[in-house]
Order: C-alpha cells, then sequence, then structure tokens
C-alpha cells in the first residue's frame, strides 16, 4: 500500500488505490537491515525517485508502446516462448 500512496502523490493524488484480493501466495517482503549488514548494500535512491523517473520516461516518449508491446509484458512474453517451444 506505501508504495502505491507514493505513486498516487507523485502522479498528482487522482489515482484510485484499489486493493484487491488474490490467491497468490508470493510475498515480496525484504527486510533492507539485513540486505544493508548481510550484503553491505545501502541504495541511494529512493522509491520516490523510481517513480519520478518513471513519470518522466512515460511522459518523454522513452517507453514506446508501453501499454502495447510485448516485451513489457513478461506473462506474455513467456506464453509466446512456450507455445513457440511447443510447435
Amino acid at each position: 500500500m506505501e508504495i502505491a500512496q507514493i505513486v498516487q502523490e507523485v502522479l498528482g493524488g487522482s489515482i484510485p488505490i484499489v486493493v484487491t484480493s488474490t490467491n497468490d501466495l508470493r510475498s515480496y517482503h525484504i527486510c533492507s537491515e539485513k540486505i544493508k549488514r548481510e550484503l553491505g548494500f545501502v541504495p541511494q535512491r529512493t522509491i520516490r525517485d523510481a517513480v519520478k523517473d518513471l513519470k518522466h520516461a512515460f511522459e518523454s516518449g522513452l517507453v514506446p508502446g508501453a501499454m502495447e508491446d510485448i516485451r513489457y509484458h513478461n506473462v506474455k512474453v513467456l506464453k509466446e516462448k512456450f507455445h513457440a517451444l511447443k510447435n
């Protein structure tokens, strides 16, 4: 939810946040402190920075066909590769 709120703020706040239930049990939780402790990695940029960069890229046309181009849709790419292997 926190990332959705950051996106909403960067894009102007008029985008509704919709929460839907899922049966996907994967977890994307991370422990930043453990990453810092074990790997010595400390990010130089924030999620807000990344959202601002993405906004700029879309507005500047740096991501052509972002909603249509298959290379931006992992599931579609994997399905195409799977069907190609079957044939």
